[in-house]
């Protein structure tokens, strides 16, 4: 019986369209992945897409849920996130879904009144929102489209000492 994807129509015969045998084809590479339901495997499946709508798909929840959050993610902020945050993320697409979902959840914060001047000079000036989550400090251009320019970690910064919370 063949698979076929929902979304491209690419088709692979000899396979049986109940994934829970594929494990027991000799040599099967994934090629297809099972659409279900409730998005578990146990789920009742919908459909099968193959791995190239996939990456497709996957390009454009990345670009949704930057375009929903309002803001840009720049490669060092990917990268700097993934060192700092301690997470065993394997690309930088992946990467770049996790700031995003990281930021939505934090909170803008300001420095006290020494560590901005220090941050403004070494910043060339460029005026800068900081965002705190965790123990990470999300650095954030204000001109348009925001852009998050790298992550930070506080360094054993305490929340009400070094830090405070701007209400909006």
């Amino acid at each position: 019986m063949p698979c076929k994807c929902v979304l491209c129509g690419y088709e692979k015969k000899g396979l049986t369209s109940d994934f829970t045998k594929w494990p027991e084809i000799p040599g099967f590479n994934t090629e297809f992945y099972p659409v279900t339901k409730n998005g578990k495997p146990d789920g009742e499946v919908l459909g099968l897409i193959c791995a190239r709508c996939l990456n497709h798909a996957d390009s454009m929840r990345v670009y949704v849920k930057a375009m929903m959050s309002g803001v840009q993610v720049t490669r060092h902020a990917v990268i700097r996130f993934i060192e700092r945050s301690g997470s065993a993320i394997p690309d930088e697409q992946t990467g770049r879904v996790a700031v995003i979902k990281a930021f939505s959840k934090s909170r803008r914060i300001r420095f006290r009144t020494e560590f901005m001047v220090t941050r403004l000079i070494n910043n060339d000036f460029q005026d800068v929102d900081y965002y705190w989550v965790s123990d990470l400090v999300f650095v954030v251009t204000r001109l348009k489209p925001r852009t998050i320019v790298t992550v930070e970690k506080l360094w054993g910064k305490g929340l009400n000492k070094d830090f405070f919370l701007v209400e909006e």
